[in-house]
């Protein structure tokens, strides 16, 4: 295959990936609305994403045995806490009323979150043009959640709602601050997300839901309802296994920038599923805020593409010196 090819190949992966991902809100609505716990829905993700990459390492097992015990240990911690943290933040938004719009764009803003931590991790700059695109970004989803201009009819907001709504780019861009580490580190990443979401499954089996009454409260309530059916299988299938399967054939191909704005594409779905589906109506207020978010996130994930890429030629020029 060409690197023309690729790189079609690549993006075409990272739309279906954005696109999957866009479904997350609307399944786990609908599984809330069939009479699902919460704490059954916290659960799916982790077991379709360790059932699905646990197959996949089953034909590599020796990358298990090649991953440092700390990065074992970081990435256990990360599953147990913060992905499942982000799952629950996740839940537990849309169970309090949100809209599934609303919910998708404040989570597109994990990027803010992956820039202020790369400072840290990865010594990134703060500069002049990412703090304004930072400021705009914030403007932007006060427009959508209604602090400013008054919100629309989009949905029904609450106090409860809107901050489990906020601590989700916290919990995600922590997330992908931790994977991205160990992937820089040479871990594989089927064996990332694997020993990830298997820690956050075993944690959310131990202290919230036992596995008999996991299977119970979803299959009990599942019954002859075909659209819990689908809801169910496309919440398991889609948002997880499939957006998660291409993110990582898309990012084999093409510029993680690139895919990092591919993923735009995750709120817009969700939005236009909300209007649909749920009858999620939106002001222009908010259509204003959407596209300011959806612009400033962009502009940062190219600044911080940017960057990356220096940095990695910089460390590479230091080494080929070294080497000399």
């Amino acid at each position: 295959m060409s690197t023309n090819q690729a790189k079609k190949v690549g993006s075409a992966c990272g739309i279906v990936s954005g696109v999957a991902y866009g479904f997350y809100g609307i399944f786990s609505s609908l599984l809330l609305a069939a009479g699902i716990s919460q704490n059954a829905v916290v659960a799916l993700p982790a077991l379709a994403l360790a059932v699905f990459f646990g197959i996949k390492v089953l034909f590599k097992p020796h990358v298990m045995k090649e991953i440092p015990w700390k990065i074992y240990l970081l990435l256990i911690l990360q599953g147990g806490i913060v992905a499942t943290a982000m799952n629950f933040a996740y839940t537990h938004a849309y169970a309090s009323g949100m809209p599934v719009g609303v919910v998708a764009i404040v989570a597109f803003c994990n990027v803010i979150v992956v820039m202020i931590l790369s400072f840290f991790v990865l010594s990134y700059r703060f500069t002049l043009p990412k703090i304004i695109a930072i400021v705009l970004a914030v403007f932007g989803v006060s427009l959508v959640i209604g602090v400013v201009g008054g919100g629309g009819n989009i949905g029904t907001y609450t106090a409860i709602g809107l901050m489990w709504t906020l601590l989700i780019p916290l919990f995600y861009g922590i997330n992908v601050v931790i994977n991205t580490y160990a992937l820089v580190k040479g871990t594989d990443s089927d064996a990332v997300l694997l020993i990830a979401q298997g820690s956050s499954l075993i944690v959310v089996l131990i202290f919230m839901i036992h596995p008999i009454a996991l299977f119970q409260d979803i299959f009990g309530h599942l019954g002859g309802d075909l659209i819990a059916w689908v809801a169910f299988l496309g919440f398991c299938l889609i948002p997880h296994a499939l957006c998660y399967g291409m993110m990582q054939e898309s990012l084999k191909r093409i510029d993680p920038t690139i895919y990092q704005i591919l993923m735009s594409l995750d709120p817009v779905t969700a939005l236009t599923l909300g209007i649909i589906i749920m009858s999620q109506a939106v002001s222009g207020l908010q259509i204003v805020g959407i596209g300011i978010v959806l612009a400033a996130v962009i502009f940062i994930t190219v600044m911080d593409g940017r960057e990356a890429k220096a940095v990695s030629a910089g460390v590479e020029e230091v080494a080929l010196e070294q080497g000399e």
